[in-house]
């Protein structure tokens, strides 16, 4: 049997209705203007009229002084509060764009002792804006009351604001004509940047796909950008790895079974690889470019044509560590690309690299296409005097984006093997049970989520959906008319413990036919659901969404002075558990009962054990308030007998 791909297709897209509308977010995090005497983050840019800061005796509010005296030309005075400590300078850090916060709040005042006018008859008034590193953009220009008392402003930041898209700090600018004299003082603190509320839409769901069995190595914004490395290296021996010294050919292949569509990849983008290089054994796992890290490499490089093809490249470079770029031109004797397969009619089958003896080479591609040629500096010597490419030699399988457009994307391995050598190793991924064997291989990857070992499974589905999808859970069921069917996969009261990954624009889970309701159809759509409700669970009992109570079972009567476990949930109002972390706290009608302290929820959940227990003889409850949403209703737990 099999799913019906049109019937995933017909409810994803009906599925869009079902969906709530999309909610506001904030495009950034506020930004916060430090007040500190430790740091430089007040300061003058510029303007003869500055003469100083200070701080209040708290260390809460700046305190600025200008000064107009003897002011015949007209003077000026810009003071910045800088995002960042700029060791005296008034400009440092990277570009903010303004356009992604809606208003500058702070509370200034200004002294009563002030001999300056900035009466609107007499001066520009004081303004305050941007700073864009000795340019200045004003959002407002206002004229202050002397009364020693600490105003609020909000000033709004017009999203079309001219100049705003880019600023460094927060400026305040006064200029004052020739022949106004005088002093000023003025405070300030609780300066922030707000960040503006954005509409964002909820996500949506694309069309489930069959997984490509065997070891998928995906790439993915949080793994490096384009130039990701997505490897697997052999750790299970130091010793009998390099093919120097080796009584016959020694074999290094992977075997390729998917790989990205060369309309996509090409050219000469996204790759596979194989990587044999110097260093420690094993490397760290954190070193996920060993090609540009270590001294010592070869690196065989597999790529495709745009016509379906493929070819592959033989690069190397000897005591070069923290560079690869030497392996890209002709060698030059240290570093460089000795060879290149090209005439092989598909990407997809195994790729070998035999070193014949120590210098005599082999490069192999599908269908048996090859090339020979001699590598010399395979016997070069490591400043040390020892072999670059003896043992411990590592040994990596893996792909590459190349290129940031390229995120998503995957290569497929089903196999990979070293033969004829002291340390053999052959692994069949498509035979394999996951997850990958740990004791013969390393995930090397900045994220090692992107290495995942898929097994046959004719039912299994990747799911896949947009982002953000904060707070939303996926649902499946075999019978959608039917409301209470609904299982949930992901997210806040899921029963499944599902792989997924998130990439730049989307999100994958991928679903085993142990989670398929049917192998005729299938529905999946994605819910958000709104806590209106807690629930406390007592032993003997569970959540069961879709009915009266919201529960199942029944309590298990107590021992006084002994401690148990007790679940709390943040539940929508038909008791399905929806995604929180607010911090609830507890009360009992048993007055002398040990409670748990306050605790926060981790996606609408928490299971606290050994914290609470009853003291005195009776029939009590528990009852879990919402300490952070007062809206969110308590809940009491059933009631259980303490004896």
């Amino acid at each position: 049997m099999k799913l019906n791909p049109l019937l995933y297709k017909s409810f994803s897209m009906a599925s869009l209705a079902m969906l709530i509308s999309g909610s506001k977010t904030l495009g950034a995090n506020d930004i916060n203007i430090v007040i500190d005497p430790s740091l430089s983050a007040w300061t003058s840019a510029w303007g003869p009229a500055y003469a100083g800061k200070s701080f209040d005796s708290g260390n809460t509010a700046a305190v600025l002084l200008e000064n107009w005296s003897g002011n015949t030309g007209g003077q000026d005075s810009y003071v910045v509060g800088t995002v960042a400590d700029c060791n005296g300078w008034a400009t440092c850090g990277t570009n903010i764009d303004g356009t992604q916060y809606s208003s500058i709040e702070m509370d200034i005042l200004f002294f009563t002792t002030n001999t300056v006018s900035l009466a609107s008859c007499c001066s520009a008034g004081f303004q305050i804006g941007f700073d864009h590193g000795y340019s200045f953009t004003s959002l407002t220009n206002f004229f202050p009351a002397y009364d020693g008392v600490f105003h609020h402003l909000s000033i709004p930041i017009p999203a079309a604001a001219s100049g705003a898209n880019q600023f460094y700090s927060v400026g305040f600018y006064i200029w004052q004509p020739g022949g106004v004299n005088g002093a000023l003082t003025w405070e300030v603190k609780n300066v922030v940047v707000k960040a503006r509320l954005v509409q964002v839409p909820p996500p949506t769901l694309s069309n489930p796909y069959k997984p490509t069995p065997g070891l998928n190595l995906f790439s993915r914004t949080q793994n490096g950008g384009g130039n990701q490395r997505t490897d697997i290296g052999v750790i299970n021996n130091p010793s009998g790895n390099t093919w120097l010294g080796a009584s016959g050919p020694v074999t290094y292949s992977l075997t390729i079974t998917n790989f990205p569509d060369p309309s996509v990849s090409y050219y000469g983008n996204y790759q596979a690889q194989i990587f044999l290089t110097s260093g420690n054994f094993p490397l760290p796992a954190s070193e996920s470019a060993p090609d540009y890290t270590e001294a010592s490499v070869i690196f065989v490089e597999i790529d495709t044509t745009p016509t379906g093809g493929a070819y592959a490249s033989f690069r190397y470079k000897i005591n070069e560590p923290q560079s690869n770029a030497g392996m890209f031109g002709t060698d030059n004797g240290t570093a460089g690309t000795l060879v290149t397969l090209g005439g092989v009619s598909t990407v997809l089958g195994t790729w070998s690299i035999t070193f014949n003896n120590d210098t005599n080479v082999t490069l192999t591609g599908p269908g048996g296409v090859s090339t020979s040629f001699v590598f010399t500096n395979a016997i070069a010597l490591n400043t040390n005097s020892t072999p670059c490419f003896g043992d411990p030699l590592n040994i990596f399988f893996g792909g590459q984006a190349n290129a940031s457009s390229l995120i998503g994307h995957e290569v497929v391995l089903s196999a990979a093997s070293v033969t004829g050598n002291g340390n053999p190793v052959s692994d069949n991924f498509m035979t394999d049970t996951p997850p990958l064997n740990s004791s013969l291989w390393g995930i090397f990857a900045g994220d090692q989520s992107t290495v995942q070992l898929i097994p046959t499974d004719p039912l299994a589905r990747w799911v896949p959906w947009t982002l953000p999808d904060n707070g939303f859970g996926l649902l499946t069921t075999a019978t959608p008319a039917n409301s209470n069917s609904w299982i949930t996969l992901t997210g806040a009261g899921a029963t499944a413990s599902l792989l997924t990954m998130a990439h730049s624009a989307y999100r994958l889970a991928y679903v085993p036919s142990a989670n398929i309701p049917s192998a005729q159809a299938s529905f999946f759509q994605l819910v958000k659901r709104t806590p209106t409700q807690l629930q406390v669970l007592l032993p003997g009992e569970s959540n069961a969404p879709g009915t009266v109570s919201g529960k199942s079972g029944s309590p298990i009567a107590q021992s006084v002075g002994v401690p148990f476990n007790i679940t709390v949930n943040a539940c929508d109002a038909t008791w399905h558990i929806a995604s929180s972390s607010d911090t609830v706290s507890f009360s009992s009608t048993d007055a002398t009962a040990n409670l748990p302290p306050n605790t926060a929820l981790v996606n609408g959940s928490a299971t606290i054990s050994g914290l609470t227990q009853f003291n005195t003889a009776g029939t009590w409850t528990i009852t879990a308030t919402d300490v952070t949403t007062g809206s969110i209703a308590s809940g009491a737990s059933s009631s259980v007998t303490a004896q």
